[in-house]
């Protein structure tokens, strides 16, 4: 860890796993970068100039359990510059293993593990990210903007209302090379589960496209409401906080639901 964090390659926009890392970090920042801002704060400064935004959540299906073993030893030592006898004890706590089932007396035949993180340990989550970093990356180059929670990943895109078109075409080529990385790499995107919600400020909810967006071979429609990474967040209703005229974006946590209403213009 340490030495991931000398190299500078630790992802900010991962929210933990880290230390001041947690649930929190993506409804308020708690980290001194212009990069640690957390999404919906990005958000609501982008609806105070009037444009729009779209937040992409999606899901990965087993993400914990399809690591490859040789494409994670593989991949600490080209991008992370890991060898010899570092790189050898990771051999040895990811190679070898086995798993069996236990049933009263009975014990099934054990058999190798040949892919996935131990789960329950302080290493796996960790070896997790350092397999997934690179489709971060990969949202970037497409101009877009990924927060990730564990395996849980979002990307969100501005765009002057006039430009939703494009930003929608780009979204659904970024979604694409996610799909293709992942292939490459074992894991598995679940398009049933991906969600999109367009974001905009009162008077310009009007403006909101309601065409559905591709994902791979199908096509996903816009939701008035979803359950983000760390919050429920909604256009469907729009709040106004005492002592405040101005509409207001409701994003709810499920233990404060009042404590998250962000005042837009």
């Amino acid at each position: 860890m340490r030495h991931r964090l000398h190299q500078n390659v630790k992802d900010c926009c991962q929210l933990v796993f880290f230390q001041v890392g947690s649930r929190l970090t993506g409804l308020i920042t708690l980290r001194r970068r212009p990069c640690s801002r957390c999404c919906m704060a990005d958000i609501l400064l982008t609806l105070d100039t009037g444009n729009l935004a779209v937040l992409t959540l999606q899901d990965l299906s087993a993400a914990f359990d399809s690591v490859d073993h040789e494409t994670l030893l593989r991949r600490l030592q080209t991008s992370y510059g890991l060898g010899g006898v570092v790189i050898n004890w990771f051999v040895s706590y990811l190679i070898g293993r086995t798993q069996y089932v236990r049933s009263s007396a009975n014990i099934s035949t054990p058999s190798a593990v040949s892919y996935g993180v131990p789960q329950g340990s302080v290493l796996g989550p960790i070896l997790f990210l350092l397999y997934r970093d690179d489709l971060l990356r990969l949202n970037r180059c497409h101009h877009l903007h990924p927060h990730a929670y564990a395996d849980d990943t979002q990307i969100y895109g501005f765009c002057d209302p006039s430009a939703t078109k494009a930003l929608r075409e780009r979204l659904s080529v970024c979604l694409d090379d996610v799909s293709a990385w992942m292939m490459e790499n074992r894991l598995q995107l679940n398009f049933a589960k991906t969600e999109m919600l367009w974001c905009s400020s009162a008077r310009r909810q009007f403006q909101i496209p309601i065409g559905p967006v591709r994902v791979g071979n199908t096509s996903v429609l816009p939701v008035y409401a979803v359950r983000d990474i760390v919050a429920d967040v909604t256009m469907r209703d729009h709040v106004r906080p005492r002592n405040c005229n101005r509409p207001s974006l409701l994003c709810c946590t499920p233990t404060d639901p009042q404590c998250a209403a962000l005042t837009v213009s």
